[in-house]
């Protein structure tokens, strides 16, 4: 259904290092290309890049800038972990990311309202 949109929550944890996997299984004989092919038409990286991503716990600069190059900065959102973890932990790891203030806006909730206008105050 194209008009779902997901929410994955910690940047998806260890999705972003399995890509790479994902996309070799062209010759693995249970997968292969004809079946990727199939199920992703774009390639494996392309249908990832529509997802959402909240960014709770995915603030560490490595971990950021991978997801960076993979999601469009409109699909990331502000995640904190709250209430397991204080919101001043997340706040202070996303400030300490180097972003142009336009993208620390989106990330922070212009995205968030855009993906979810109905909830706009």
């Amino acid at each position: 259904m194209p008009d779902i949109r997901f929410i994955f929550c910690h940047g998806n944890g260890v999705m972003l290092i399995l890509l790479g996997r994902i996309a070799g299984f062209l010759d693995y004989p249970a997968v292969g290309q004809q079946r990727l092919d199939a199920m992703f038409p774009d390639g494996i990286r392309a249908e990832f890049s529509k997802l959402y991503f909240d960014c709770a716990q995915a603030y560490a600069p490595e971990i950021f800038d991978m997801l960076r190059k993979i999601v469009p900065k409109s699909q990331l959102l502000f995640g904190s972990d709250y209430s397991y973890i204080p919101i001043r932990h997340g706040v202070g790891q996303f400030g300490k990311l180097a972003l142009p203030a336009s993208t620390r806006t989106m990330i922070l909730g212009g995205n968030a309202a855009a993906l979810l206008p109905r909830w706009q105050a």
